[in-house]
């Protein structure tokens, strides 16, 4: 998703949005379960943001592992 995210983004020369607005709209396209749990904590930025997810998605797949 991100990949897919950032290859539109650098499509866009004209865009002027900042690097929080960018995280949001990034947010804004995740699946539920893992933008419910990212929703709360400030991204400053896209890769910040990618990073935690990634984080979430490790934790998830952990978890399905487990049961």
């Amino acid at each position: 998703y991100f990949k897919r995210f950032k290859d539109i983004k650098n499509r866009c020369f004209n865009l002027s949005l900042s690097k929080k607005d960018l995280a949001d709209l990034a947010l804004a396209g995740l699946r539920s379960h893992f933008r419910e749990k990212l929703d709360g904590m400030d991204h400053y930025s896209l890769n910040q943001l990618q990073v935690r997810a990634l984080g979430q998605e490790c934790r998830f797949r952990r978890g399905k592992i487990h049961l």
